[in-house]
């Protein structure tokens, strides 16, 4: 059969709705108190996302209608089994290392009852079902000219397992005996629209869109007045088995088929669609790396149920980039003899990984690792004044930088700190950047602030960095390009940092472009802002240290930097340099 990019976002849709709703598990949400906007807000988001394994159900019934009974396709169980059982043990090795982990006889037993992975029960339901779907298959075929013949079924399988939550709300009316087989009911809707797909396309996008609003509305009102002033009320009629789901399910389908595919998605979305397993089941390694993690720096309930929008990406963007590639591992000896060159593989996966999946993840954490750091900071003071002033060095390298250097240093006079020396190293400039160092020198209050360094040949900036570190008497050395202006509560802010933990050795300051009136400068504090700046705060807040400082403005704790030497003299980027032998040491 031809692929269908509908499916495939059919599934990836699901995924996403799977790893959503653990969003809603794993945050707390359940544990909260109904009472307010917020709380409605994610009941609704919650009745779309509870049609996550019910998509997943249509899609198998969508695709897998006309299978036949055969050896072949009994066989085609064992990938699946191999990766509940890889990914298992993953799981477990990866939660042994951090100390997580159960004994290895609790960790058997628990592949067995489905229990290693905490996300499994999943595949104790499709193995079933999988083993079914041929004898299915014959039911959906058996007398399918006579007409109505399919309706029937799908009505049957409803009244069985949906319906008993619509009409046994306030009494039994019909028996639910059957609700657990909803499993088999959402595999003949799929069935259904596969047999009549193009009857059901003619259906207006209009009158689709204004069934989904009203039900989601209708079906929000309705759970919220079940939960009110108490914990959200998971019960029948909003269950897999529930009609709410049942009806959202369906809906959400009509529209996903009319949403049009760009080509560029295409091979993204099949390679979700491919392994939505393996990110389903790997999702309970990363979320409990990401949920322990968010806990810890929003251990507010209500702080972090809004902050869903943000953890929710992280928690799917790290699922399915260690799913896709586990996958890929596991299934590679079920690939055809021509695909099975381990060259090839591995090429296509550096290819897959670093072209399609990486920009996409890396963009995820980037935005929310910003955004949560601002967010945390939010009520950061600047300076805490019943605490004694340290001591701060600023030291600054030159080279022919005549038409900036006077303002730069004036205006280190207006800032917000009253403990200061300043160091100024003329790297041999050959313009008359020396000569206006000592006319500003003279308008020093205390000449004593301002000591001017002259350098007989010109090195370079880190050695003149290393002259003025041995001249330097605090623990703490600010350096600065000899055109950058500090704010004014710049060196709080900044020694704050440095002093909140013996083990920091450099804090960076945030760059901003001060002349942006040409595109150059516009194009530099883009980039700035949007890349450089939010890279540095995801990777402090989800790594707790940043992988290079930057260069123009950046604070050292002196004793931490004459341990490893300075500043290395043989390299071009020193700040880069520095950040490393620092980590090393």
């Amino acid at each position: 059969m031809k692929r269908n990019s509908s499916i495939d976002l059919m599934k990836s849709s699901a995924i996403f709705f799977v790893i959503s709703v653990h969003f809603l598990l794993n945050s707390g949400f359940y544990d909260m108190t109904i009472h307010s906007t917020l709380g409605i807000f994610w009941i609704g988001i919650r009745t779309i996302l509870i049609t996550c394994v019910p998509l997943f159900l249509v899609a198998t019934g969508f695709l897998m209608n006309r299978k036949e009974l055969s050896a072949q396709y009994v066989l085609g169980i064992v990938p699946v089994i191999i990766s509940y059982i890889g990914i298992s043990l993953l799981v477990w090795g990866v939660l042994s290392l951090v100390g997580k982990g159960s004994d290895f006889s609790t960790v058997i037993n628990g592949i067995f009852d489905y229990s290693t992975d905490s996300y499994s029960w999943y595949v104790e339901m499709y193995l079933g079902l999988y083993l079914f779907i041929p004898l299915l298959n014959i039911i959906w075929n058996y007398k399918k000219e006579i007409k109505n013949y399919h309706l029937y079924i799908v009505f049957i399988a409803s009244l069985l397992t949906f319906l008993p939550s619509l009409l046994n709300s306030f009494g039994k009316v019909i028996p639910d005996y059957w609700q657990i087989c909803y499993p088999v009911s959402y595999y003949f809707i799929g069935a259904y629209l596969y047999t009549y797909q193009n009857e059901i396309k003619k259906i207006s996008i209009g009158k689709v869109v204004t069934a989904f609003l009203s039900a989601l509305t209708i079906f929000t009102l309705t759970d919220t007045f079940a939960s009110w002033n108490q914990e959200f009320q998971w019960l029948d009629h909003n269950d897999y088995f529930g009609y709410q789901t049942a009806i959202m399910t369906v809906l959400v389908i009509a529209i996903l088929w009319r949403i049009p595919i760009p080509k560029w998605s295409v091979r993204l979305l099949k390679a979700l669609s491919t392994a939505t397993l393996t990110i389903y089941l790997i999702s309970d390694l990363t979320d409990q790396f990401v949920y322990g993690f968010f806990k810890h720096e929003i251990p507010n309930l209500s702080q972090r149920v809004i902050a869903g929008p943000i953890i929710i990406p992280v928690a799917f963007t790290s699922a399915a980039l260690l799913g896709i590639f586990v996958g890929k591992v596991l299934n590679f000896p079920f690939k055809r003899k021509k695909e099975r060159k381990i060259k090839t593989m591995i090429i296509s996966t550096m290819v897959d990984v670093y072209v399609v999946y990486y920009p996409i993840i890396l963009s995820f954490i980037w935005a929310s690792g910003a955004f949560l750091s601002r967010w945390k900071e939010r009520d950061k003071k600047a300076i805490d004044e019943t605490k004694e002033f340290e001591k701060i060095s600023i030291v600054i390298s030159a080279y022919n930088e005549e038409e900036t250097i006077e303002e730069v240093l004036l205006s280190l006079r207006n800032l917000n700190y009253p403990s200061l020396e300043i160091f100024i190293v003329d790297d041999k400039s050959s313009d008359r950047t020396l000569e206006k160092l000592y006319e500003v020198k003279k308008s020093f209050d205390d000449s004593e602030a301002l000591t001017i360094l002259e350098q007989k040949e010109n090195k370079g900036k880190a050695t003149a960095l290393n002259v003025a570190l041995q001249q330097v008497t605090s623990k703490y050395m600010l350096v600065i390009d000899a055109d950058s202006y500090l704010s004014k509560d710049a060196l709080s802010y900044l020694l704050g940092e440095l002093t909140s933990s013996s083990d920091i050795g450099a804090v960076t300051g945030r760059p901003i472009v001060r002349n942006r009136t040409t595109l150059l400068g516009k194009l530099q504090t883009l980039e700035y802002l949007s890349v450089i700046d939010a890279i540095k705060r995801a990777q402090s807040l989800f790594l707790g240290a940043i992988m290079t400082v930057s260069g123009v403005i950046v604070m050292y704790r002196v004793e931490a930097l004459k341990e490893i030497g300075g500043f290395n003299t043989e390299v071009m980027t020193e700040d880069i340099d520095v950040t490393w032998r620092l980590h090393r040491n």
